[in-house]
């Protein structure tokens, strides 16, 4: 019933290549930018895709040994 609220789904293959990404100073900056649009994320919810079909079929099998 909130009807401003926005759902973000991210996929990745490895937590080591969504740290990374955030890592260059034009993302930072642009996390600081959007801090004040973000300020009211109370939840956060991590989810593990179980399953070889969907996303993963896509992905290397290279990519999610890593």
């Amino acid at each position: 019933d909130e009807p401003e609220a926005v759902w973000v789904c991210e996929v990745w293959t490895r937590v080591a290549a969504h740290d990374a990404s955030l890592e260059p100073e034009d993302i930072q900056a642009l996390i600081q930018e959007a801090r004040l649009l973000i300020a009211g994320i109370s939840d956060r919810t991590q989810l593990t895709v179980r399953g070889d079909k969907g996303l993963f079929a896509l992905a290397s099998e290279s990519e999610l040994e890593q």
